[in-house]
């Protein structure tokens, strides 16, 4: 049989559970949480706030992996009026919103890392103009191809001018129109 640790916690203080307790499931664990929390809350039940109230039940597996977790608060709120459905439905909720914080912040970290992959390219963009303004620089002061318009032609029966494009390598007198 699994073997089941149940830890009390409030905040960064926790009454460490060493020696565990065996119990068929997950399900048994859970009624065993939720039996110790109500049991703490019947214990200040009466009084105007309950030293317990900010203490949950924190059910770990052999592995140490959380299993469940019954807020103290509420027990000691809904102390034996709360029907098994009810109660389930509860720790679903406290699931989910677990989850929820969980997905955030996974959301949070992905947000932070596609942030850092945009100021990359950004940088990359601004280098990349950067070589090529500097190769363009040095190779305008030699022989380099250039692309000029010489003149112009009337085109069918539009009265519509294109430049002719001739490529002149070194020497303006050699000229190949385009």
């Amino acid at each position: 049989m699994p073997v089941y640790f149940f830890h009390f916690t409030a905040g960064r203080d926790t009454l460490a559970d060493e020696d565990g307790m065996e119990l068929a499931d997950v399900q048994a664990a859970r009624r065993e949480a939720r039996a110790a929390a109500r049991e703490l809350a019947k214990a200040s039940a009466g009084r105007a706030v309950s030293r317990w109230q900010d203490w949950s039940v924190r059910v770990t597996d052999d592995a140490g992996s959380q299993v469940v977790q019954i807020a103290v608060r509420r027990s000691w709120r809904l102390a034996g009026e709360m029907s098994p459905a009810a109660s389930d439905l509860e720790e679903q909720i406290v699931r989910c919103r677990q989850q929820t914080v969980t997905l955030l912040s996974r959301n949070l970290l992905l947000r932070r890392q596609l942030d850092a992959e945009l100021q990359k390219t950004a940088q990359r963009k601004i280098s990349s103009r950067a070589i090529v303004a500097r190769a363009a620089a040095q190779t305008a002061g030699r022989n380099a191809p250039q692309l000029c318009a010489v003149g112009g032609h009337v085109s069918g029966s539009r009265d519509v001018r294109r430049p002719r494009l001739s490529l002149v390598i070194g020497d303006k007198s050699a000229r190949s129109t385009i």
